[in-house]
């Protein structure tokens, strides 16, 4: 089984993203690797699969298709998002799919909050 930080399956996400001219920036998060778009969570690796946000309303039509399901972490599910194991990176019809469907959700997708830095108070 291939794991979560899978160097084949990033490369590949970085070319769909490339194709479709997406700029990202990539951070580590849960395990794997996030790729942020304008400081959202847009896609990643996650838990041995590949993680999408394709936004509430598009949930229900994704895990329609064979190998979608949606992303549970801690327990609940995440809302949104949806995962496939890395193997179903080959098939770039439903990935691409996948992926449009994150392009059109960014724009409206909230950013996570900031958290704020704790300052430490010493006494001199």
């Amino acid at each position: 089984m291939a794991t979560s930080q899978d160097p084949f399956v990033l490369e590949q996400l970085r070319d769909l993203m490339l194709i479709r001219s997406v700029e990202w920036t990539e951070k580590r998060m849960f395990g794997g690797v996030c790729f942020l778009v304008d400081e959202k969570m847009f896609c990643g690796t996650f838990g041995g699969g590949v993680m999408l946000r394709v936004g509430p309303e598009r949930v229900d039509d994704s895990v329609a298709i064979d190998g979608v399901e949606q992303v549970i972490h801690g327990g609940r599910k995440m809302t949104g998002f949806v995962r496939i194991e890395n193997d179903m990176m080959e098939n770039e019809e439903v990935v691409g799919a996948l992926l449009d469907h994150c392009i059109a959700y960014n724009p409206i997708a909230k950013s996570s909050k900031k958290r704020k830095t704790k300052k430490s108070s010493r006494s001199k």
